[in-house]
């Protein structure tokens, strides 16, 4: 990053902190580049990809700055089937990455993700240390749906098979070698009879019986050659599928009891995918079949299927509706022929029913602040500092006597590693375990009472069409078409506040989890990781004699400090005001939305503007009518097809 300034880096020890820092700020900003967006459009593949090498890479020269400092996002949009539906792919770095920014942004990146999927190549997939890294911190951080992805599938060799295998894989490889190979020799005598008939054609001396000869030679030829093709298939398609049964298995085995959720592994072949999609369909697809990446595609697509499938089913079954209602409103109170008594009765049971909706919603229209007080009251009254202060204290003086190498390595993987010696240890999570043990049940108890909050919203929905039904019902003619109507599109707009309301808690949900990995995990960047960093950093600083019991010091130092956990409940408590923040501001804008929706539609009715747009095109509202009734008839049908 600061590439050609750092030939002399003593002013990093002669000058202040804040002296450092600001000669670095003013470099970054002087180095970084001039666009803050940059687009590239219409780029081959090639092109593509050379862009986001240099992009992404170290530059070779050694006088200019690297780029990707300076980067935090780079979009590539392709025309890919797998992308048309709304899936978003994220290539991240590796958490074993040796710049420790980038394996943070990969960690905390992850706990976003729906899914995650490990590449590694297949013929080290079981034994690759960065699948195992991958799968340790989704254990640590509790995540689901994570997979494998191997590659090069077809990269399998059959001689070594044969000595690599026993039994009966090892007896149908010879089997299917032996076949190929007595096939191929009878096609190189097939060819050089071929061959002599074509050299007889030459000297003028092929007689018909020698052409007919030669005309069956040819179909025997291209017959044995299908054959062959077939057999190098069988082949190729015993030793891929053999093998990606073996590993498959063998990483279920290894990492299946690390992940809540079911775990993917899928075996795939760029090559064979490449080599054959261009051919006919007949042809290609045993081999696209073969390379998995047909199974690899569908199933990312079904990751986001559900998703639009119940947007789509929201959309037919309430938002449809909800429209078709007002414009049969429109059209009902365009017809209208009540006198003016009955007229301002009307308007003033609608004024009712208006006022008294905005009351029953305005009593639930602090959701967020409720949730806070619940946060305050079942989990941070139950805050015992001195006793997790020093459990954690005793957990790192119980390292004490560990060798300085093995304490060492543990320093510099931020307390997360493992050595013959010492065994796998999380000094966080282990320094952390009383708090979670003692914020457990508090804890659930917290995530029951949110859902108790979204049913007293829902509670707070029905009452409202309770309200809408009751009112219009003693203050109107239910028996009339145009209340029914009213009625009608009254309820669709509820329904659709409802379903406003289930999106504020499905994202409410989505972040309280991710609160809960920050706050009871001991990954780097959870709240706790986050409080020790300085401490982890400045052991990492110690080197040379009695650098051993320095960094033991420090250690213990920061395990035994109560600001330590103060300050991890501190940011839990901000953070989870932030989000109940977020769900009240967008539940109160739901419900502005609604009750602007809401007095739209009566205004339909108490208004005279329907009458009057009646009035001056009769045949257009009775089109509209019309039209309105045949289209109610054709979304009923699609909402029972959808149901099916």
């Amino acid at each position: 990053m600061f590439r050609g300034r750092m030939n002399n880096d003593s002013f990093l020890l002669r000058g202040s902190q804040r002296e450092v820092l600001q000669t670095l700020v003013r470099w970054a900003e002087e180095q970084r580049p001039s666009q803050a967006v940059n687009f590239q459009q219409n780029l081959s593949l090639e092109q593509c990809s050379d862009s986001l090498f240099v992009l992404s890479s170290e530059r070779l020269s050694r006088s200019g700055p690297a780029i990707w400092p300076f980067i935090k996002t780079i979009k590539v949009f392709l025309n890919a089937h797998a992308l048309k539906q709304g899936l978003v792919l994220v290539d991240l770095p590796g958490l074993r990455d040796l710049n420790s920014a980038r394996r943070c942004i990969t960690e905390r990146y992850i706990l976003e993700c729906n899914e995650i999927f490990v590449i590694c190549n297949i013929g080290r997939a079981v034994t690759d240390e960065g699948v195992l890294h991958v799968f340790n911190l989704a254990q640590r951080a509790q995540l689901k749906n994570v997979g494998i992805v191997c590659t090069r599938s077809e990269d399998i060799v059959p001689s070594e098979a044969l000595r690599d295998w026993d039994g009966a894989r090892q007896a149908r490889i010879k089997s299917l070698i032996a076949a190929i190979d007595e096939d191929t020799q009878y096609h190189g005598e097939l060819e050089a009879e071929i061959m002599e008939l074509d050299k007889l054609e030459d000297e003028g001396d092929l007689s018909e019986v020698d052409r007919e000869e030669r005309s069956l030679l040819g179909r025997s030829k291209r017959q044995l050659e299908k054959k062959i093709e077939d057999g190098k298939f069988e082949l190729t398609q015993f030793l891929v599928t053999t093998r990606n049964e073996f590993v498959t298995k063998k990483l279920t085995q290894k990492y299946d009891h690390r992940v809540d959720g079911l775990l993917r592994v899928f075996c795939v072949s760029n090559k064979l995918y490449g080599d054959r999609r261009s051919e006919p369909k007949d042809r290609s697809f045993p081999y696209l079949k073969l390379s998995g990446i047909i199974d690899l595609r569908k199933h990312c697509i079904s990751i986001v299927a559900q998703a639009q499938r119940r947007v789509v089913t929201q959309f037919i079954n309430d938002q449809i509706p909800a429209l078709l209602s007002k414009i049969q409103l429109w059209v009902q109170s365009g017809a209208r022929t009540a006198d003016q008594e009955r007229r301002i009765a009307t308007i003033a049971a609608l004024d009712n029913i208006e006022r008294e909706l905005r009351r029953n919603l305005r009593r639930h229209s602090r959701p967020g602040q409720t949730m806070q007080r619940d946060f305050n009251t079942l989990v941070l009254g139950r805050i015992q500092l001195l006793s997790w202060t020093q459990f954690a204290a005793d957990t790192s003086l119980d390292r004490n006597g560990w060798h300085h190498g093995s304490y060492s390595a543990f320093v510099s993987n931020f307390g997360n590693h493992s050595t013959p010696k010492a065994g796998t240890h999380d000094w966080n999570l282990e320094a952390m375990e009383k708090m979670v043990e003692d914020l457990r049940t508090p804890w659930e108890s917290l995530a029951s009472t949110l859902y108790e909050r979204q049913s007293e919203l829902t509670q707070a929905i029905e009452t409202t069409t309770e309200t809408i039904q009751d009112g219009l019902e003693n203050e109107l003619d239910d028996n009339d078409e145009s209340t029914s109507v009213l009625l009608e599109a009254l309820e669709a707009q509820t329904r659709l506040l409802q379903r406003s309301m289930e999106v504020c808690f499905e994202k409410l949900t989505d972040k309280f989890l991710l609160l809960h990995t920050d706050t009871f995990s001991g990954i780097r960047t959870s709240l706790f990781g986050k409080e020790m960093e300085p401490t982890y950093r400045l052991c990492n600083q110690e080197y040379g004699t009695g650098s051993d019991r320095r960094r033991k010091t420090i250690m213990n130092k920061g395990f035994s400090n109560q600001v330590l956990f103060r300050n991890v409940m501190k940011a839990s408590k901000e953070v989870f005001e932030s989000i109940t923040d977020d769900l009240q501001s967008e539940w109160v804008n739901a419900q502005n939305d609604y009750l602007k929706l809401v007095e739209d539609i009566l205004d339909l009715v108490r208004s005279e503007k329907a009458v009057r747009e009646s009035e001056q095109d009769p045949g257009f509202r009775d089109r509209v009518d019309d039209t309105i009734r045949r289209d109610n008839d054709d979304i009923r049908r699609i909402q029972d097809a959808v149901r099916e």
